[in-house]
């Protein structure tokens, strides 16, 4: 049995009950050490055909909340902040295979991202939100998602779970973990739609789990892909704007059908 569970009294909703019939639902995942509250600020911005939910990532950190503890490679040095630690892993891998186009060096840069970030604790949060969804979501109703870092990694891992379940993902600053999930092949046939935007100047999500996480979306996903110049972990004006357009131009087409 799973001992993680979401805190329903802790959820965000932007309508009460009764207007909650017949809309489709946004669910909105906050980040590492962060709360409900973040994204939600985000709602006054974001199409209005939508209930939007913000959920409370289980695990509390002290400050804030996360869906999964940190990785052991974040683990092991603790002193070393995310550019730091990108930049030594970046070395250790040059000097390991300095010849980056040989067929070695991607396997064991493919096998070292495995390793380095396995996201321990995410099945268990992907079930949470399951539990949740199950229990206050009519199975028939519409459904999206938008997650923020590793409430973005959540998202796609909800998405791997249940692809009949969600009609979208959005992904700021975020990633796809490592690990093969039995439903991958079929979401390969439906490539259901998934709009993914980060920073150039993001120090947090290392360069080995970026180049991972384009290679499964542009596999796996209808994928728009934007990349925001001198932006760092966190979201601009523009990148709104360009989440609301997408967002806008699903719920016309859900609205066509």
């Amino acid at each position: 049995m799973n001992s993680v569970t979401l805190d329903p009294d802790a959820v965000l909703w932007s309508a009460a009950p009764a207007d909650r019939t017949t809309r489709p639902v946004l669910l909105l995942l906050h980040g590492y050490n962060s709360s409900e509250s973040d994204l939600f600020a985000l709602s006054p911005f974001l199409p209005s055909e939508p209930v939007i939910a913000s959920l409370r990532a289980p695990v509390s950190m002290g400050h804030g909340y996360a869906w999964y503890p940190l990785t052991p490679e974040s683990d092991r040095f603790p002193h070393e902040g995310s550019a730091e630690r990108q930049e030594r892993q970046e070395r250790q891998e040059r000097d390991r295979f300095p010849h980056e186009g040989s067929a070695t060096y991607q396997q064991q840069r493919a096998q070292d991202t495995r390793d380095h970030f396995p996201h321990k604790g995410s099945v268990e949060a992907v079930d949470a939100v399951l539990t949740w969804l199950n229990e206050h979501v009519e199975p028939a109703t519409s459904v999206g998602l938008l997650g923020f870092s590793q409430g973005a990694a959540i998202a796609v891992e909800l998405l791997r779970r249940a692809p009949d379940r969600y009609q979208f993902v959005v992904m700021l600053s975020g990633f796809v973990i490592t690990a093969p999930q039995p439903n991958d092949p079929a979401l390969a046939d439906t490539k259901p739609p998934v709009l993914w935007g980060r920073g150039t100047e993001d120090r947090v999500i290392p360069p080995p789990l970026i180049a991972h996480s384009h290679d499964w979306l542009s596999a796996h996903t209808t994928l728009t892909e934007r990349i925001y110049e001198n932006l760092g972990h966190s979201v601009s004006p523009l990148e709104l704007a360009e989440v609301t357009a997408f967002l806008r131009d699903h719920y016309a087409e859900e609205a066509r059908l």
